[in-house]
């Protein structure tokens, strides 16, 4: 009996954050494509990038502190390092995914 209401707690906190996540989109009359595109960036695609814009830049940083801290060690350096190096790697993606999205963004307002 505690397994079935731990699963329903589970899926009725999904479908919270789900219907949340939606809820957004039904209070929007878009008539054109254009503004359902826009629509659908300003509401889901631009925060996404920006939330994963913020892990990147607190991946790197946790690298940052990491090879600071451990500096006595290779080991710990190396680790460091290498999360420096991956926070670099997803800054330079998110930099080109919001890049992409304001070229999108300024192509619905051509049309």
């Amino acid at each position: 009996m505690n397994f079935l209401k731990s699963k329903l707690r589970i899926n009725n906190i999904l479908l919270g954050t789900v219907a949340t996540f939606l809820t957004p989109l039904n209070d929007v009359r878009a008539q054109t494509v254009g503004e359902i595109a826009q629509t659908i960036l300003d509401r889901i695609v631009i925060p996404f990038v920006n939330l994963l814009l913020v892990a990147a830049t607190l991946f790197f940083m946790y690298g940052v502190i990491e090879y600071i801290a451990k500096s006595d060690s290779d080991e710990g350096r190396s680790t460091g390092r290498r999360h420096m190096i991956w926070g670099i790697v997803g800054l330079v993606i998110m930099v080109s995914a919001a890049s992409i999205v304001l070229i999108i963004q300024n192509f619905w307002d051509g049309i």
